[in-house]
């Protein structure tokens, strides 16, 4: 979250009720190809929140598609001794938000990891291990709201990497090419900010 200085700043808040639910699978295999290893790792995550309340930094007049505020909304000239801050934006007074039905925060729905490894025995007095790895990550959001601007897009990656271990296994030099698409990743969600 974003505070109203325009800093970053780190809010903690304990969800009342949310649900995580999915599996997770892992499979390694082993063809008729001396050497060839295969692994395919699957997990899916469906996360919802079932209640609780908070105010949205970005939306704090609760007024962006998908906001549900709890109140009706108000304009600041008609605020009352005991109101919430007015929101300089929108001209509104702010207004906190139901949880219900959003999202867990940086929870992708989906990823998937495939690896190919292939060994190649007794080269330059040792063994080289040939590895190529791939991996999509599903869009996930950065905050407990689930809207546009603290979205991240789903994305994929392709890794290599040579790896030669010493016979007596005392020495490796490890080689790799880390994104070789050059495609944009993101490890955690957006953040809005009101600038």
């Amino acid at each position: 979250m974003i505070s109203t200085s325009g800093m970053p700043s780190t809010n903690f808040y304990n969800v009342p009720k949310s649900i995580s639910e999915g599996i997770e699978a892992e499979v390694t295999w082993l063809p008729p190809i001396e050497n060839l290893q295969l692994l395919v790792s699957y997990s899916f995550n469906h996360t919802r929140i079932d209640s609780g309340t908070a105010q949205d930094l970005t939306d704090p007049a609760a007024i962006e598609p998908g906001a549900q505020p709890i109140g009706p909304a108000k304009a600041c000239a008609a605020a009352a001794p005991g109101d919430a801050p007015c929101d300089p934006w929108t001209g509104l007074i702010q207004r906190t938000q139901s949880l219900a039905g959003q999202r867990l925060p940086n929870a992708p729905e989906n990823k998937v990891a495939i690896n190919a490894n292939y060994t190649w025995r007794e080269v330059l007095g040792g063994d080289v291990v040939g590895s190529l790895s791939y991996v999509y990550r599903d869009v996930q959001y950065g905050t407990v709201f689930t809207r546009s601007y603290n979205k991240a897009p789903d994305w994929d990656q392709w890794d290599a990497r040579l790896t030669w271990t010493s016979k007596d296994s005392r020495d490796r030099l490890i080689a790799f090419i880390k994104n070789i698409t050059n495609s944009l990743g993101f490890d955690a969600g957006a953040l809005g900010a009101r600038y």
